[in-house]
């Protein structure tokens, strides 16, 4: 033992003198610190003088292997002033899956719903996929992902049971992951047809809503939340009814008690294949789901060995920031990957950099081993605990998906306009038409698609026709001229007006409703008395709502909702005006899309916001002088109207007049995950008015009045 610990620190003492001379030969001085030996790599550190650049250092990488005879040397910089050359141990062994998972950190992960064993770094590395939420994976053939994919699922199975965990198998290539069917976690067979693979991303989607849905009816943020109030209430004997149960949805004639939430985890292996099917849709689907589907258990793994800007696109990047990279052929796939260089340095069979947020630099870890004849034991066991329970996934999105696409009806004034105006940017037809951001692109791909312009190059598009007639056009387009019957879509007239460096980009997939934008300068305000709401998005401040004209509608027209979003910090101005606002940032444009949807479905009543995605804690701690709380389901209409309930403060109730208008199958469960909350918010003096007699159990717990219409 101690010869060996001799030879290594002579290996080690050689490396560093070669290190150093290598580098004093181009005037280079770095000074060694420390060494760090990791599992299957030693990271040999060094002090660098401020005025040296790192990318000189670099620079000479290539150089570097020739010197030591290496196939690579992975340099990175961990500070300023610190640099570490990562060098694989020659007589590399595997880090071995079932080894690794005898470990205490795998074994008793603490304070971890989803944990799973991420790798080897100075022990086994244990990861808490819930707070990831999601991960991307790239690298190329051979690299270890598919074995990395393995693991995880193995892991994830390890610590959980099939009530807990379900599992949604997508394996394009058929074979990779056909070993995990009929395990009972899973909630389909392992899908290898690319149409049903969208299809059920489409039913993910729709789980999601669906459980926004109920986590916004018992009033919790997550799931975690959903699942102890359910414990809770089980615990009582008061088992919750579902409050967005519909009597045709089966045959029981009374809504079934809530069950707890299981985490749901969605492995998309070389999902490439998947974007070539449908890649807009597939995009779409999957940035929703990145977007929100963390609060309610449902978890993202995208996996693809081809790293290409058209299948890891900005967008999927931009809503999934922990990735892993294994070995990559060059530097550009590396970057798209995990945004910097490096991965095209690693040494193959489950070497890998882990990027995650937070972290200064991606960590170098080793992907752990497992062989065939293993993962089938251990399905073998997972069989033995029971049968899966399928799902069924809706069959109509890959239909969807090769039907014509419907055009919008404003494309043939938009045509003329170009050609009138020679004007093909989107910021002309927002102006023009005060249409969105997200239509206007929309529509000069249509028109793109049809040969009437080319694609853009350099933000820049030609027109490609000299004249048209509506004759010329396409009949698909002329038919989308037809008016359409449009169920349950809000009729109100909205607009909108933006400030400051707020721009319309910043509002997606709102165009379903009926509103009109105008920017500070550009406001009609004959146009204003006409509208239902009136919502003002920016950098908002007293000048603006000084404005002679705006504060006269304002204050004539008692039927106008007018709401501030303002990115303004300095609220105390906002105060002095008898108009709801809420405090924003710019920069998460997540909420202020909720808000915006949330005003635009609401009734006409002054001052009130709804609380159909916008949660009613959010509504209180953000919103201010909000006179009415509206929340309502989208199955049932019910609604509560909070009025006068916070001072400036946020902290001291004023009074509190809650109104509950429900229908018999909604009133027990409606009551019970709402009031607890209303208990913990309003004086004991609070009136509780209900629209039917409602035998409320815990009326006496919590100390509030409940008075019924007939008395």
């Amino acid at each position: 033992m101690s010869k060996t610990n001799d030879d290594s620190s002579l290996k080690n003492e050689q490396i560093i003198q070669k290190l150093e001379e290598f580098y004093k030969e181009y005037n280079i001085n770095i000074k060694f610190k420390s060494v760090t030996t990791y599992f299957h790599f030693n990271s040999y550190n060094f002090e660098i003088k401020k005025s040296q650049d790192f990318s000189t250092i670099k620079s000479l990488e290539k150089k570097l292997y020739k010197a030591f005879q290496l196939p690579s040397i992975l340099i990175t910089q961990q500070e300023s002033t610190d640099v570490s050359f990562q060098i694989i141990h020659q007589d590399r062994k595997p880090y071995v899956f079932l080894e690794a998972v005898q470990s205490e950190a795998f074994q008793n992960p603490k304070d971890m719903q989803l944990p799973f064993l991420l790798g080897e770094r100075n022990g086994a590395f244990v990861a808490n996929l819930a707070k990831f939420p999601h991960l991307l994976i790239s690298g190329c053939v051979g690299a270890g992902k598919s074995m990395f994919i393995h693991n995880l699922i193995l892991s994830l199975l390890h610590h959980q049971s099939p009530e807990k965990l379900k599992l949604i198998l997508v394996d394009p290539k058929v074979v990779e992951l056909s070993i995990y069917n009929d395990i009972p976690h899973l909630l389909t067979p392992v899908v290898t047809d690319m149409k049903k693979a969208a299809n059920a991303l489409r039913w993910c989607v729709d789980e999601m809503e669906r459980r926004y849905q109920l986590l916004s009816a018992l009033q919790v943020r997550n799931i975690e939340g959903f699942n102890e109030k359910i414990d809770e209430y089980e615990g009582m004997g008061m088992p919750i009814p579902n409050p967005i149960w519909k009597q045709d949805d089966t045959s029981d004639q009374m809504p079934p008690a809530l069950k707890k939430f299981s985490y749901i985890v969605v492995i998309l292996d070389e999902f490439a294949d998947l974007v070539m099917v449908a890649s807009k849709q597939i995009e779409e689907l999957i940035a929703r789901l990145a977007q929100k589907a963390r609060a309610v258990g449902i978890h993202l793994i995208l996996a693809t060995q081809r790293p290409s800007g058209d299948v890891i696109t900005k967008l999927i990047k931009a809503n999934i920031p922990s990735r892993i990279a294994f070995t990559v052929t060059s530097a550009t796939d590396s970057r798209i990957i995990i945004d910097c260089n490096d991965a095209e340095c690693l040494c193959g069979r489950g070497d890998m950099l882990v990027s995650l947020p937070g972290n200064y630099a991606p960590l170098r870890v080793q992907a752990p081993f497992i062989n065939d004849d293993d993962i089938s034991l251990f399905t073998e066991r997972l069989r033995l605990q029971g049968k899966p329970k399928y799902i069924d996934f809706p069959k109509d999105f890959s239909k969807r998906m090769e039907e014509k696409p419907k055009y919008d009806p404003i494309i043939p004034d938009v045509l003329k306009y170009i050609l009138d105006s020679q004007n093909t940017s989107i910021s002309a037809i927002l102006r023009q038409f005060h249409i969105g951001f997200n239509r206007a692109a929309r529509i000069l791909d249509s028109l793109e698609d049809k040969g009437f312009i080319s694609p853009s190059y350099n933000n820049k598009r030609k027109i490609l026709i000299n004249e048209f007639s509506e004759a010329d056009l396409p009949q698909e387009i002329l038919e989308s001229k037809l008016p359409e019957v449009v169920e349950n879509k809000p009729s109100l007239q909205i607009g909108l007006i933006t400030f400051g460096k707020f721009s319309d980009s910043l509002i997606n997939n709102i165009d379903e409703y009926n509103i009109t934008y105008y920017s500070y300068g550009d406001i009609d305000y004959n146009a204003i008395v006409n509208m239902d709401v009136f919502i003002l998005v920016g950098d908002i401040n007293e000048k603006i709502l000084t404005n002679k004209k705006l504060e006269k509608i304002i204050e004539n027209n008692t039927e106008l909702i007018t709401f501030i979003i303002s990115f303004n910090k300095d609220k105390d101005f906002l105060d002095k005006f008898n108009i709801p606002y809420f405090i924003g940032d710019e920069n998460n444009s997540d909420k202020i899309n909720e808000l915006i949807r949330s005003l635009c479905n609401m009734s006409v009543n002054p001052g009130m916001i709804n609380v159909d995605i916008v949660d009613i804690s959010l509504a209180f701690s953000d919103c201010r002088n909000v006179k009415y709380l509206c929340v309502k389901d989208s199955t049932k209409e019910y609604r509560h109207n909070i009025k006068n309930y916070f001072n400036k403060s946020n902290k001291k109730i004023l009074s509190s007049l809650v109104n509950i208008e429900s229908d018999f199958s909604l009133s027990f469960d409606i009551m019970c995950s709402i009031t607890d909350w209303i208990a913990e918010q309003v004086n004991e003096n609070a009136r509780i008015v209900c629209g039917t007699s409602l035998n409320f159990a815990l009326k006496d717990e919590l100390k509030i009045h409940i008075f019924y219409a007939e008395e």
